[in-house]
């Protein structure tokens, strides 16, 4: 039957049934998966069998160790399905010409099928591949070492654990005897950022605990993003996890809401707002940014709590920006307008524009 479907593909003599073609990337045209990705899609394990035994042969098929149109070779594919037996074809073909169907193949984004395994959550695989010497690992999550090369971002396996929110597979490789590092240079290739966007405490604590951090700085900061992903996602628990870790820079400016007291104001977080709100670590740059972000929702009441708390240095040179732009925070709104004045940030002559 395969060999009758060659020969038809060949000859060009049938379409492709709809859902069959994968898209292409930047707009470009679909492409067929190839005989063999179907079958280790389907877990058809007779069907790859006879395929690889066909490319050894003729060389007619696609090859084991080809780049597939999703940026996957074979062994990936195989690896997403969490079938080891299908995996085992793959690592026994390490030859020269098979170079690309090994455990140490990187896809086009860089994962490794330690790390396809990982993130599908595949136990048993995982643990299979770990305890093979020639397995590629990324990072340092799961005893991996890291093997340096582009791809992956930073991300490592531990990472991809973590996104699978499978907890079993998260404390099998943090019990590995090399440390499970949880610090990355950027902060989003951390795992504990990963947790934190899934709004996963418990596995936050299990990393927090369990992970090494190799860089001190690096987990300050990565902490902080932690504190603004709670921030953004209503998380007053996650939030008062990391509100409590020493070395914290609370003050740190971040691009989408200039500091974690501005995104506070802008997400209506009140009770984080006033944690926050009493730090000195927030310069007065920060407090002005959070000040006009109240006023511009409406938020006189905390606006009036910015105020008083102070620091805000209204009169300073370097407040003239917002004293300059501050009626357009107004949206129109007399009581907006009428705060402004009373705070001095408006001057008394300044007249309600006619919108």
């Amino acid at each position: 039957m395969l060999g009758f479907l060659f020969s038809q593909a060949q000859e060009r003599r049938f379409s492709p049934p709809p859902g069959l073609v994968e898209g292409g990337r930047g707009g470009a045209a679909g492409v067929l998966p190839s005989p063999l990705a179907l079958a280790i899609r389907g877990q058809h394990m007779d069907s790859v069998k006879f395929l690889l035994a066909r490319w050894n042969s003729h060389g007619d098929v696609g090859c084991p160790g080809a780049l597939g149109a999703e940026g996957e070779y074979p062994i990936h594919l195989a690896a997403r399905t969490g079938s080891i037996p299908l995996v085992e074809l793959f690592v026994s073909r390490q030859d020269s010409v098979n170079i690309n169907a090994t455990t140490r193949t990187r896809t086009r984004g860089g994962m490794t099928p330690l790390d396809v395994a990982a993130s599908a959550g595949h136990v048993d695989l995982v643990k299979y591949l770990v305890g093979l010497p020639q397995t590629g690992r990324t990072g340092g999550g799961g005893g991996g070492v890291h093997e340096g090369g582009g791809g992956g971002g930073g991300k490592d396996t531990l990472y991809y654990a973590v996104e699978s929110q499978n907890m079993e597979l998260i404390e099998f490789l943090l019990a590995q005897p090399e440390p499970a590092i949880i610090t990355t240079a950027n902060p989003l290739d951390s795992p504990l950022s990963k947790a934190a966007s899934l709004g996963r405490l418990d596995i936050i604590e299990l990393l927090d605990n369990k992970g090494k951090a190799t860089s001190k700085t690096e987990l300050a900061v990565i902490y902080h993003g932690c504190l603004l992903t709670a921030i953004c996602k209503n998380g007053m628990a996650m939030f008062n996890y990391f509100f409590g870790k020493p070395g914290v820079p609370l003050g740190r400016w971040i691009e989408d809401h200039n500091s974690l007291l501005a995104a506070a104001v802008a997400k209506g977080q009140d009770e984080m707002f006033e944690k926050l709100v009493v730090h000195e670590e927030f310069d007065s740059a920060a407090r002005r940014s959070a000040l006009m972000q109240a006023v511009w929702l409406g938020r006189l009441d905390v606006a009036q709590r910015l105020v008083d708390v102070g620091h805000l240095y209204l009169q300073s040179e370097e407040a003239h920006n917002v004293r300059a732009d501050a009626i357009q925070y107004v949206r129109g709104r007399r009581e907006g307008f009428e705060f402004l004045k009373r705070a001095g940030i408006l001057g008394p002559d300044v007249q309600m524009p006619g919108w």
